[in-house]
Order: C-alpha cells, then sequence, then structure tokens
C-alpha cells in the first residue's frame, strides 16, 4: 500500500519576497509625501489666490489626492 504523503512547503521558501527589504521604507515615505502635499500646495494657492498660478496649485493637490486613492485601491 502507498502511504499518502501532504506535500508541505519549506519554511525557507515561504520566507522569499520579490521586493527588496528597502521598498516599503521608500513607499512609506512616497505615500507619507502624498499625504502632506496637497495640504502645503492649497496653503500656497490661498496665498495666492488672486493669481493664476494659484490654480496650478490647486490641480497638483487634486492630482496627488487621486493618486492615493489609486493606491489605496491598488493595495486591496
Amino acid at each position: 500500500m502507498t502511504k499518502r504523503r501532504t506535500h508541505n512547503r519549506r519554511t525557507e521558501d515561504k520566507k522569499w519576497s520579490l521586493m527588496p527589504s528597502w521598498m516599503d521604507k521608500v513607499m512609506s515615505v512616497c505615500k507619507w509625501v502624498l499625504y502632506v502635499m496637497p495640504i502645503l500646495c492649497i496653503s500656497i494657492a490661498m496665498w495666492l489666490e488672486p493669481l493664476a498660478v494659484s490654480q496650478s496649485y490647486v490641480i497638483t493637490a487634486v492630482w496627488c489626492l487621486s493618486l492615493l486613492k489609486l493606491i489605496d485601491v491598488l493595495d486591496k
């Protein structure tokens, strides 16, 4: 009679990752910058309110917020 074997992965195989360890730290810094950038852009745009340059700061803030939403959707 043949014995039934269970083929489990070795514990060393489970520890391998395709992403380097420093990538998590870099991504957390990038996310932090994306969270802070809209606040800074809107603050500058409020000081430059009468100028046409303030629109570019508002567009930059909206762009950063849309990137954050895209990152949140892709992480799930």
